[in-house]
């Protein structure tokens, strides 16, 4: 998604290239601010039930992105308060992604033993790398076969398999050491 948003933002929106560069930066922006609470949230309520909850939240926001322009062009907004709306979806997703990614890693980690920490680490990067060679391709045939918001659908249906991949976790809550 992140590597479309400028994209989208011009052709869709109808901003400048300038202007439209500020948008993947209202999601590193809050995914930056978050980390930390997150992660301090996370280790309150659980890894799993925190990154489950941004799951939602990453659905949500991926359906109103794919809504975007059906309730611009309903509502016959301006195109400063349609960015300025575009924005603090991407806003949301931010913290949403950013506490998903913030809390896996150490999920994993908890998960490990001293012994196999190697192995799942190298596992986690195998997939998450399997999903940057992967999606260009397939968002790239999604743009060219039905348009450029069909990406933010496909991602919403996405989060809710990673949302149902989680439910099978088990394990990879923080621990108390004395």
């Amino acid at each position: 998604v992140l590597p479309f948003v400028t994209t989208y933002a011009v052709e869709i929106i109808g901003v400048s290239k300038g202007t439209a560069g500020i948008s993947p930066g209202m999601v590193a922006i809050p995914y930056a601010l978050f980390a930390i609470p997150s992660g301090i949230i996370a280790h309150k309520i659980g890894r799993k039930k925190m990154i489950r909850i941004c799951l939602i939240g990453l659905i949500v926001a991926m359906i109103l992105m794919f809504l975007h322009k059906p309730m611009v062009d309903t509502f016959k907004l301006s195109q400063s308060i349609s960015l300025i709306f575009f924005w603090a979806i991407l806003f949301f997703f931010g913290i949403f992604w950013g506490s998903v990614v913030t809390n896996s890693f150490p999920m994993l980690w908890q998960m490990a033993t001293y012994t196999n920490m190697g192995i799942y680490t190298g596992l986690y990067y195998t997939f998450s790398q399997s999903a940057a060679i992967f999606s260009p391709p397939v968002t790239g045939a999604l743009i060219d076969l039905i348009n450029i918001r069909a990406i933010f659908l496909f991602a919403a249906i996405c989060m809710g398999g990673a949302f149902i991949l989680m439910g099978f976790v088990k394990r990879g809550e923080p621990t108390s050491h004395k």
